[in-house]
């Protein structure tokens, strides 16, 4: 039996649906998640104004990365694995600036290294919202106003998984993606296990669609639109949401190396990825995204 097509709070739910032959049931996917605020932090100096800009422009999903100072015994936000100890804190950045006060948001943890006391402390930060945390049983997903997904180091991620109470529904939920960011040539070699209650996400490079960076990608051909959706359709029928990372058009705040060189270059893409049935896009192009989802 599929799942109903509810809203919660003028929510759509049922934006693409996802196929779990682990669960028997067809999974909703938010359409407001659709691009992602890539890096919604500040970081030596660049983009300070980051989370504010994002929400602003009317987007709800936020990446923000975390990494442990083994000096300072403390996590901190930073995009490198060796923090400096000025930066921020999840908590003071992300969690304080809401006050509680979230509505249909979706926090990516992204997690740039493993260390055992930064899971724990990160644990325990989001296990302190827990009642206003969406969370994942096997035979079903009770969403709460925050939703909370785990990136980057898988050895962190099981960490994560792991202290979670097995009694008790998942209260985060985890990705997986290409081994060393090695592109394979056959979309469903990506997908040796299908997806479970915890491991819901496929996360993936743009690379694994037009196989260079996107500085040097070029056209957008009709073979790599094709290879866009033979990803998709091979990740669905597995029961992944499909995220990919970085599509920019001309932002210079974090890497270049994430540009296609124009607006109407990057939303040729976006557009062909919301086409092809992916669940996520994470962009620089706060505003542009913003717009984006307002057209439809």
């Amino acid at each position: 039996m599929p799942w109903p097509q509810t809203t919660r709070r003028g929510f759509l739910l049922q934006a693409s649906a996802v196929f779990s032959a682990t669960q028997g049931r067809t999974v909703p996917f938010p359409a407001q998640w659709f691009l992602n605020a890539h890096n919604s932090y500040p970081a030596e100096g660049r983009g300070v104004e980051r989370l504010a800009r994002a929400q602003q422009a009317g987007l709800t999903v936020f990446e923000i990365d975390v990494a442990w100072s083994p000096q300072l015994s403390q996590t901190f936000v930073s995009h490198v694995g060796t923090p400096k100890g000025g930066e921020t804190t999840l908590k003071t950045y992300f969690f304080d600036a809401f006050g509680d006060r979230f509505s249909n948001v979706l926090l990516l943890i992204d997690f740039k290294g493993d260390q055992a006391p930064m899971v724990r402390e990160i644990y325990d930060l989001v296990r302190s919202k827990r009642p206003l945390l969406t969370t994942f049983s096997p035979d079903r997903i009770h969403w709460g106003p925050l939703t909370v997904l785990l990136t980057g180091n898988l050895n962190a991620i099981n960490q994560f998984r792991a202290l979670m109470p097995a009694s008790e529904p998942y209260f985060a939920i985890g990705n997986r993606q290409p081994l060393d960011n090695k592109p394979l040539a056959h979309p469903a070699d990506y997908f040796r296990e299908p997806a479970d209650n915890f491991f819901r996400v496929y996360n993936f490079d743009w690379i694994h669609v037009e196989s260079a960076k996107n500085e040097a990608a070029g056209a957008f051909t009709t073979a790599e639109r094709e290879r866009l959706r033979a990803l998709v359709s091979a990740g669905h029928q597995k029961g992944y949401w499909l995220r990919f990372w970085t599509l920019n058009g001309t932002s210079r705040e974090w890497s270049l190396s994430e540009n296609f060189g124009s607006r109407e270059a990057v939303e040729e893409r976006w557009r062909a990825a919301k086409e092809a049935g992916v669940e996520m896009i994470a962009t620089d192009e706060y505003e542009w995204a913003g717009e984006f989802l307002q057209k439809k």
